[in-house]
């Protein structure tokens, strides 16, 4: 793309869409200016004088009209276009005013803008090489003709529909983009009604209301054009008088389709994001339950081993208690700010081992399309995998008499052109692809909603999850579904520019206490209780507090004595001093303290990100005495090893 040989003065006062549209203009432009709003602009285009004004309409201090204004008073032959999100019929007679060369709408559409900014481009190195001599005779001559020509010529290349009806709602004018949105020729329109161009016929009652009442001057309408492409629009109109004859009405239509989904993106979003802070509190609460209950089963178990009974009644427990363990997992995976523990791999046996696992025992038979030189991920394993189950399980139950699901991975570059809501970059794309009926279009916006399922016993919780899985990972689920031809999920997740790290030996020296010192802090006493009698069990001396200022008492008292080899806090104290508080008085008595944060809600960074704030150690709730054993493991190895 060759650039052209011209200067813009870019005014913006969005930080974002400023560095977004300036980057794309340097690939443009020979040289590009940028302001925040319109008085830095005045003092910008006085120092620089560039060829071109490309501005906002609406900014804090000064407006982009308004800035114009001004500057054509030492101007007059400014030349600017307007880039703005408001299509006010004020705004829009205000620019024809001040001489408009053309009229972006935004978010803004990278081919519309270059092909204005070539148009422009051409005039303005036209008008260059012409004589001051010439452009003064051309000038004169132009003069002429430019009250005329003028409008049409802008009204040709606004981005906004222009049109006209007769009282019937017969088009009598529509310019290009109007022609463009109904999908007919230039010269056809005089042929059609706009009535034949709605939805339903509740529209049909609406257009006609409208017609009667001038005051409700706005209408969002569904059509379907010659392409039979359903848009959604908004009309305004104006009456056409002539000699105070009521003639027809003029007006301007707008393509909002692509606003509406953006904007059902968001509700979406923000959906999960209200949800998220109740699944939280909740998940908390309840995961504090499950560690007694848990704890407690798992304890007695090892007490009771030789009554089978029993035994087999205590594992329905432990069973139907790791099943609720499950659940709070999920509603902790879409609430706002749950942090994934990360860590860089290469995807490609996790895709293989979760889609075999899920569809182990069913008639559907997974045919791989992975590109052997799939680049790594930075991602959550346990929730990645969490996500990919979630999704095959939708297929599974999409295809009950069995067939072929098509998996698929491969690099991919995000561009502009893709229109999704992630950064553009470098990403593997993963399409799951099934040949079920397809999801009807009235619930296909719907199915990432929590707790919306058309399943009887479903809990509405899968999809949710992995959308929000997915969203976490700074990564994007799309869903492409068509009566009887089946659905795809296609997963976009960012590519990692570490190398990914290889597997760790399994096999670990085994640790048993041998009366190490350990202190535990918790406000729960029943979890308290049980987590001493475990440690006691596994041969380990045991002093409890209930806060962080009494660990912190015993702590430093100890450090004269006997000290604490290892200290297990929990995350969060309500209303007192909880261990993410502690660690750092802890570490301010003893650089070396070696602490295990302990907790049931994974939302905090603390719990992913343990080490970066002096943690030592992680055991989520609830836990068993195996998780108790394994991360002691972990720590006296290490210890060991050091």
């Amino acid at each position: 793309m060759s650039k052209l040989d011209i200067s813009i003065l870019y005014v913006e006062d969005d930080n974002i869409i400023r560095e977004f549209v300036a980057r794309m203009l340097k690939k443009k432009v020979a040289q590009i200016i940028t302001a925040i709003n319109g008085l830095d602009g005045i003092e910008k285009y006085k120092k620089f004088t560039p060829d071109l004004v490309l501005t906002d309409i609406k900014m804090e201090e000064m407006g982009g009209l308004d800035m114009i204004a001004k500057l054509k008073k030492d101007f007059p032959d400014l030349k600017f276009i307007v880039v703005s999100a408001y299509d006010q019929t004020d705004y829009f007679l205000k620019a024809i005013e001040l001489d408009v060369k053309g009229f972006i709408l935004k978010p803004i559409n990278r081919k519309r803008l270059f092909q204005v900014l070539d148009e422009q481009a051409n005039l303005i190195l036209s008008e260059q090489k012409i004589s001051q001599k010439e452009a003064e005779k051309q000038q004169a001559q132009q003069a002429l003709e430019k009250s005329e020509k003028k409008y049409r010529h802008f009204v040709e290349r606004i981005e906004e529909g222009i049109v006209s009806f007769d009282t019937e709602f017969n088009f009598t004018f529509a310019n290009k983009a109007a022609c463009q949105i109904f999908g007919f020729g230039k010269n056809s329109f005089p042929k059609f009604n706009l009535f034949n161009f709605l939805d339903n016929k509740k529209q049909e009652k609406e257009l006609a209301n409208f017609q009667l009442n001038p005051g409700s001057n706005e209408l969002e309408i569904t059509i379907k054009n010659m392409r039979q492409e359903k848009r959604i629009i908004t009309l305004r109109l104006r009456d056409l008088i002539d000699n105070e004859k009521l003639v027809g009405s003029f007006g301007i239509i707008n393509d909002i389709t692509e606003k509406k989904h953006l904007e059902e993106e968001i509700a979406r979003i923000q959906k999960l994001d209200s949800l998220g802070v109740m699944a939280g509190g909740l998940a908390h609460d309840f995961n504090n339950i499950l560690t007694a209950i848990l704890s407690n089963i798992d304890f007695a178990k090892i007490n009771i081993e030789n009554h089978e009974k029993a035994k087999k009644i205590l594992q329905e427990a432990t069973n139907a208690t790791i099943r609720a363990q499950k659940l709070t997992e999920q509603l902790l995976t879409f609430a706002k700010g749950g942090k994934p523990l990360k860590k860089t791999i290469d995807i490609k046996k996790l895709i293989k081992e979760s889609t075999e696992f899920i569809l182990r025992g069913s008639n559907l038979k997974p045919v791989y399309d992975i590109d052997p030189e799939l680049k790594p991920v930075n991602v959550d394993e346990g929730q990645l995998n969490q996500a990919l189950n979630n999704i095959i399980i939708n297929a599974n139950h999409a295809m009950p008499a069995g067939g072929v699901l098509q998996i698929k991975a491969e690099n991919y570059r995000v561009t502009e052109a893709d229109f999704l809501p992630i950064k553009n970059g470098d990403y593997i794309r993963i399409d799951i692809k099934d040949k079920g009926p397809g999801i009807s279009k009235n619930i296909i916006n719907r199915i990432f909603d929590p707790f919306f399922t058309t399943k009887p016993k479903g809990s509405g919780l899968g999809l949710s999850t992995a959308f929000s899985i997915i969203k976490n990972h700074n990564g994007y689920i799309d869903v492409r579904s068509y009566p009887d031809e089946g659905t795809t999920f296609s997963i976009y997740l960012p590519v990692s520019q570490q190398k990914a790290e290889k597997e760790k030996d399994a096999s670990t020296k085994q640790f048993t206490g041998n009366a190490q010192k350990i202190l535990l802090m918790d406000d729960e006493k029943i979890i308290l209780d049980i987590a001493k009698e475990m440690l006691e069990y596994l041969n380990f001396q045991v002093e409890t507090a209930t806060d962080g200022e009494e660990a912190i008492k015993k702590y430093k008292k100890a450090l004269d004595e006997e000290p604490f080899e290892v200290v297990i806090m929990d995350l969060t104290v309500p209303g007192g001093m909880g261990g993410k508080e502690a660690i750092n008085k802890l570490k301010e008595i003893d650089p070396k303290v070696t602490a295990i944060v302990s907790s049931g809600y994974s939302m905090d960074p603390v719990m992913a990100n343990y080490k970066e704030f002096g943690f030592k150690g992680v055991l989520a709730k609830p836990f068993k005495i195996e998780d108790i054993m394994r991360v002691l493991n972990q720590i006296f190895n290490e210890n060991e090893e050091a």
